[in-house]
């Protein structure tokens, strides 16, 4: 954001807020959540007296609000940055503890390395796993299904199946994943068949 100027001690920011949840990882046909922004927050020495529209405000995936903030400066000159802090209700966050991905095609099995990894995210939100599908399968090998275990959800693949292993040196897949709304720990298992 631009620089602000301010001579009075009380003044408005206004913040074109868009959410763009994971927007980069996702296929275009798929929607990610939307946020609830529950607190907002500014460092000190200054302090926030006004919020419109007031708290709590959602927003939906790719969806922009308009946030105005009335902010009480300090009973001096002041300069150097502000720090805007955008809470989301925690409340909807769950932890994922992977210990591993596996990919399994009939007759195949592959534990991915180094891929241990603890994730916060929202409940029910898509994130996006790219795997070398040479680790079990092979040149110009034919998967008509991909499945995942559950408590997670296989929302879409890139390529969309059925679909070739047609390039000889790598061949990677997207898999779309659905967070579950609950903690989890332990293992992702991909299979193609």
């Amino acid at each position: 954001m631009p620089g602000i100027t301010s001579t009075k001690n009380i003044f408005d920011i206004n913040i074109p807020f868009q959410n763009k949840m994971g927007s980069g990882m996702l296929p275009e046909n798929i929607k990610g959540p939307a946020v609830t922004l529950s607190a907002i927050k500014i460092s000190s020495p200054f302090k926030v007296i006004g919020i419109e529209p007031s708290l709590p405000i959602k927003v939906g995936y790719m969806s922009r609000e308009n946030i105005r903030i009335t902010v009480e400066g300090p009973q001096m000159n002041y300069d150097g940055p502000i720090a805007i802090d955008f809470g989301n209700d925690t409340s909807d966050e769950v932890t994922l503890n992977i210990s591993k991905y596996t990919l399994e095609f009939p007759g195949r099995k592959s534990d991915l390395e180094n891929t241990a990894a603890t994730i916060k995210i929202q409940k029910g939100q898509v994130f996006r796993k790219d795997v070398q599908f040479y680790k079990v399968g092979s040149y110009m090998s034919k998967v008509n299904s991909i499945t995942i275990n559950e408590p997670f959800e296989l929302v879409s693949t890139q390529p969309a199946v059925p679909f070739v292993a047609s390039t000889k040196d790598s061949f990677i897949v997207s898999v779309f994943i659905k967070a579950p709304e609950f903690n989890y720990s332990g293992d992702i298992k991909i299979g193609f068949s």
